[in-house]
């Protein structure tokens, strides 16, 4: 059974690079360019979600803590990815797993993607 990765993000051109680099991994990929599909998350859940911090109507900040927090979701690894220049503390402040920031290397987005999904 393949891996799934949810990742939101705003931009629809990020979305579509990442899902052709994830899916030519071998992993499922889900997008979801508003947010919203954070606030239904329920089985079969990812197995790893890769989130915008910046949304329009939905804060990633929000929507990271939310999922750390929640019992059925705390141990699904949360890789935010921004542009912001603060990225490594709200990591920290949101407890999120990971960050990657824009512009990225698909080189370190790969491996950051599998150090998750090999151990998980």
């Amino acid at each position: 059974m393949k891996k799934r990765i949810l990742i939101i993000d705003n931009d629809i051109d990020i979305l579509n690079i990442l899902a052709i680099i994830l899916k030519n991994r071998g992993y499922e990929v889900i997008t979801d360019k508003a947010g919203s599909s954070a606030d239904n998350i329920q089985d079969p859940f990812p197995d790893m979600i890769i989130l915008d911090i910046a949304l329009n109507g939905y804060d990633g900040k929000q929507i990271c803590s939310r999922l750390k927090s929640g019992n059925q979701t705390a141990a699904i690894p949360v890789l935010l990815f921004s542009a912001n220049l603060d990225l490594q503390r709200i990591c920290a402040a949101v407890h999120a797993d990971d960050y990657l920031t824009k512009p990225f290397e698909i080189s370190e987005l790969i491996k950051k993607v599998d150090k998750f999904m090999v151990t998980g």
